[in-house]
């Protein structure tokens, strides 16, 4: 077989080999699309015409090949690539089949010694910038070449520049700190709409070398050149993520070697390619003669030396089994090391070792012999700390430490924009470099990351490529998936492309994936989100497979996936997710699918409670839509703006729905709701007549309607909620406290409700529970009351204080009833809450808590709310009672209120006033009273009230002289309770405990009365 010749650097190769065996460049490359970042060189000899017409072909022949092929050689010494010939110039291009860090610098150096090299006058064009890759004639030449907007610039640049000049563009500059360059004036270059200013290449400016934040590493560093200075060889071992800057590190460390020191770097070592380049590279200058000479005079045993002139390129592979290879390998390369050291001492650096080959990586876990430092450098340590070996983790830079290197690198930069770009490179060198080449732009991260792409297999750089397009948290199986099963991602992970997090694949440095998706074509990206939405869908997960139909380009099919995952995670109770969704499909509606979406997504933020939203949602369609023009007539009316509501319900609208909206708008118009509605809206007819009927004060008919409601699995949290609290409301009114707690039992805050819903849900339970005399839970209720009441409107709130004061009077807390209830209304105004704390003075002793309480009654004397009203009466009838006047006239009142807008808590309290009042002045009514409270309590489950009715019913009928001792069993639920139970036992003979007047001294006026029930074994009159 005939040998092949390296397209890069023309050397002759075996003919088994892929790669070349100096440079390491694929010796028989794929012909296919590829996107690169590139810098483009277009060099060109000027007044070629001129210098043709004044000379015989052959000799203009012979003058125009020379002056090609030493610009060729100058690109290629440069690590460039002549891409083709013309008649009188060339195209190379950097970075088309492996890049390296200094591409653009390389460039520009190889420009500048083309130019003045150059027996002829010539001029170079330099442009940087994605391109494409690609055969053209359909690859039948067997050749390929480079298309993009940097191939064209570069091309009018040289055309443009004078003779002996280098013009390049900005984004070239950006890329190389160093270059020295002169402002053109603004060119008009041929197929460009404006004029743009080149920038003529000058050279490079010397700069001090520069380190920042790793001081620590090269003292250390320093002290192991020391030691191998003194004879004792050291290995190092440099670690950390992608772009931290381990090679910058190295670099650093090899410029400033003592004299008398050698370095020798060998960047991504493989024991087939790479490192042969380098060791080759490398020993060169340091050999006398020919690498073959130099080999033999090793004197090593035939497979060694064979191997290492393998290693070198000077001979096809030996003929070893691959185990003996690998051992004679490293057994020549520790040879030549030791060798190389007898002259003076040498440090070899071997780059990216996280994932090399195991010939590499068993050669470094031997100490070198000789005066030898080797360091290692690698994303991941995978090496043992030795007596020998020391191990450096470079970690992310600290936020000032990345400060001071912006600074350094952009010093006119203001200190603010400095301090925002440290931030955002998170402590890595490398995006910080990305990031000041456009200090007040979009970073293009792409040239920075390019050279640590090419170091993956091209499978493994493809699996990378969909991962970024398909974005972090991609599942592993979904890339198999995608580009086959036998991929191999783990190599992605080890390298530190990506690391696995929660959900899936994951970049581990900033900006990687923006410069990975720079290589991925539209057309590339679309099929494999088209994959990526088919897998999705298979495994169930809408959400992500919407995302990656919109990403594809199809917003027909994206939005009907959000809506589906929309109404999925609705029937699922994931609501955010559910008007997330609903919103991705909004964005992508038009015409009447957005209005229909719109009115969808409507009715569900009216189901939750979310007015305001609902509301918004339906302006921009209520204009032209009936029905969108009622549902935000009912977000208003929800929200208590009643007379808009009114004022924009489309009153001529039939639609069913628009019907039921009526009915909440106009309660008296129930009766007009059909009989025949659509399955789905037959439970909301049924909330709105039971709605309609508590309007009207018709508790008893608002039950049945609400009982059915609930009955139905309508999806509505909102409704439900509400529903179940105006049941609860219904049956307390109708004297069914024990139902309406079981309607209302387990209520816990949901936090996808309006906050005043949930808030107004447990103050009716507290209040249901001290209705049952269930004050423990009652407490806990409290307590949880307490943690809900931020945010709430200022009504609910009210109600929450007044549940709260009612607590602390019923016990034994009136004082701090008192104080509480003047906190709670200086925040409220409610009538309902100052009836409460009149209530509260009523119960309070002292000629200053009769006089705060006429004020209260002065002031909510029109208030004409039943439940007001009823309130201010049954305390100025307790006042009464406590002062020795006649209570009747105002507990009478109360009565009235109670039965006229049912009221079972001021009804029972003003019957029992009254038995204490009539217990004075006309026993037998206060028997018949109190008989009639205990049964009317016991029958309806108003256990509290209950429990005081048996009380007085047994002081009266023991006064009589009846047998009471078995009304007596009983167990008492509060301090109040248990101390007049104890007192009638005591005046039964019963043994009783000590004394538990103590305990009801905080129940104000009737720990007073009981006080003196308990001394004189009979009631006195009250003003005692």
């Amino acid at each position: 077989m005939a040998s092949s010749t390296c397209p890069r650097c023309a050397h002759p190769n075996p003919p088994q080999a892929d790669f070349c065996v100096r440079c390491g460049t694929p010796l028989h490359p794929a012909y296919t699309q590829e996107r690169r970042w590139v810098t483009v060189l277009f060099f060109d000899l000027s007044r070629f015409t001129e210098y043709l017409l004044a000379h015989p072909l052959e000799d203009t022949w012979r003058t125009v090949d020379g002056a090609l092929q030493q610009a060729a050689q100058e690109v290629r010494n440069r690590g460039g690539t002549v891409d083709k010939f013309f008649g009188d110039g060339l195209l190379a291009v950097f970075g088309a089949q492996r890049s390296q860090d200094n591409d653009a610098e390389a460039a520009l150096e190889a420009a500048r010694s083309m130019v003045t090299s150059s027996p002829l006058p010539a001029r170079v064009g330099v442009a940087s910038g994605l391109v494409l890759r690609t055969p053209l004639g359909g690859g039948m030449a067997g050749d390929q070449t480079v298309l993009g907007p940097a191939v064209n610039l570069a091309q009018r640049l040289s055309a443009a520049a004078p003779p002996g000049e280098v013009w390049c563009d900005e984004v070239t500059i950006r890329l190389v700190p160093r270059a020295q360059v002169e402002a053109m004036p603004a060119q008009v270059l041929k197929g460009y709409a404006e004029p743009l200013a080149p920038l003529s290449y000058l050279g490079l400016r010397a700069e001090p070398p520069e380190i920042v934040g790793r001081e620590y590493e090269l003292e250390q560093l320093a002290a192991a050149l020391e030691a191998v200075q003194q004879g004792q060889p050291r290995r190092v071992v440099i670690h950390g993520p992608m772009g931290v800057g381990k090679t910058h590190l190295v670099q650093h460390f090899l410029r400033s070697l003592p004299e008398g020191v050698r370095g020798l770097i060998a960047p991504r070592v493989g024991s087939s390619t790479a490192l042969r380049q380098a060791i080759r590279q490398g020993l060169e200058p340091f050999v006398k003669g020919s690498l073959a000479q130099w080999v033999q005079s090793m004197d090593l045993n035939e497979p060694s030396e064979a191997a290492l002139a393998y290693t070198l390129g000077l001979i096809d592979q030996p003929d070893l089994e691959p185990g003996d290879l690998e051992r004679y390998l490293i057994e020549g390369w520790r040879a030549a090391l030791e060798m190389l050291s007898q002259q003076s001492p040498l440090v070899l650096v071997l780059e990216d070792l996280h994932f090399t080959e195991p010939a590499i990586l068993e050669f470094t876990r031997q100490a070198p012999e000789g005066r030898v430092l080797l360091v290692m450098t690698a994303r991941r340590n995978r090496w043992s700390r030795g007596p020998d070996l020391q191990i450096l983790e470079l970690t992310p830079l600290s936020l000032q430490e990345s400060q001071r290197l912006v600074q350094l690198w952009q010093p006119g930069l203001e200190p603010r924009r400095s301090l925002t770009l440290a931030g955002l490179s998170a402590g890595f060198p490398l995006v910080l470099r990305a990031l000041v080449t456009h200090p007040q732009g979009e970073p293009e991260p792409t040239p920075f990351y390019q050279p640590r792409l090419d170091s993956l297999p091209r499978l493994v750089r493809q699996a990378l490529y969909a991962v970024a397009v398909l974005g972090d948290g991609t599942p592993n199986e979904l890339v198999r998936f995608v580009l086959g099963d036998d991929i191999d991602l783990s190599r992605l992970e080890a390298e530190g492309f990506v690391e696995m997090g929660e959900q899936g694949l994951e970049f581990a440095v900033p900006f990687l994936r923006e410069a990975v998706l720079g290589h991925v074509s539209a057309q590339q990206a679309k099929d494999w989100h088209l994959q990526a939405a088919r897998w999705y869908q298979q495994k169930g997960r809408l959400f992500e497979s919407a995302r990656h139909l919109e990403a594809a380009g199809d917003s027909l099919s994206a939005f009907r996936f959000w809506r589906l995952a929309a109404q999925r995670a609705w029937a699922e109770m994931q609501y955010d997710r559910a008007f997330g969704a609903y919103r991705e499909a909004l964005r992508l509606a038009e015409g009447n699918l957005q209005a229909t979406t719109a009115l969808e997504m409507a009715e569900r933020l009216l189901s939750l409670g979310r007015f305001a939203e609902a509301s918004e949602m339906l302006n921009p369609h209520a204009p032209l839509n009936p029905l969108a023009e009622a549902l935000r007539a009912e977000a208003l009316f929800e929200r208590g703006m009643v007379d808009e509501a009114l004022a924009i319900f489309p009153s001529s609208c039939e639609e069913p729905r628009a019907i039921l909206t009526r009915a909440l708008l106009m309660p008296q118009l129930t009766q007009v709701i059909p009989a025949e509605l659509p399955q789905n809206l037959q439970p909301l007819a049924c909330l709105r007549q039971g709605q309609a009927a508590l309007r009207q004060q018709n508790y008893a008919e608002a039950i049945p309607w609400l009982q059915a409601y609930l009955q139905t699995p309508e999806p509505a949290p909102y409704r439900e909620a509400l529903g179940r609290l105006e049941l609860a409301r219904a049956l307390w009114r109708c004297y069914r406290p024990g139902e309406a707690l079981q309607v209302l039992q387990g209520f816990t805050p949901n936090p996808e409700l309006p906050a005043g819903l949930q808030l107004e849900g447990l103050c009716e339970l507290a209040a249901l529970q001290m209705d049952s005399a269930l004050y423990r839970q009652t407490y806990t209720t409290l307590e949880l009351m307490a943690r809900h009441l931020q945010g709430t409107p200022p009504a609910a709130r009210a109600r929450a204080y007044g549940v709260r004061l009612r607590y602390l009077l019923e016990t034994g807390y009136v004082e701090e009833a008192v104080q509480w209830g003047e906190w709670a209304c200086s925040e409220s105004g409610d009538g309902w809450l100052l009836a409460h704390l009149a209530l509260a003075h009523a119960l309070a002793p002292g000629d200053e808590h009769t006089r705060a309480l006429e004020r209260l009654a002065q002031g909510l004397r029109y208030d004409d709310h039943p439940d007001t009203h009823g309130l201010i009466q049954l305390a100025m009838g307790m006042r009464a009672w406590h002062l020795g006047f006649d209570p009747r006239k105002a507990l009478k009142a109360a009565l009235v209120a109670a039965r006229r807008h049912p009221n079972p808590w001021v009804y029972h309290r003003s019957l029992l006033t009254l038995g204490l009042y009539h217990s004075e002045h006309n026993p037998t009514r206060a028997l018949h009273l109190a008989r009639h409270l205990m049964n009317h309590t016991g029958k309806t489950g108003f256990t509290a009230l209950h429990e005081l009715a048996r009380l007085l019913r047994v002081q009266l009928e023991l006064n009589q002289g009846r047998e009471v001792l078995h009304l007596l069993q009983f167990q008492p639920s509060n301090a109040f309770s248990h101390a007049w139970r104890t007192a009638l036992l005591r005046r039964l003979g019963e043994t009783v405990p000590a004394s538990p007047l103590r305990a009801v001294e905080g129940y104000g006026i009737l720990g007073a009365w009981l006080r003196h029930f308990w001394h004189a074994g009979s009631a006195p009159p009250p003003s005692a």
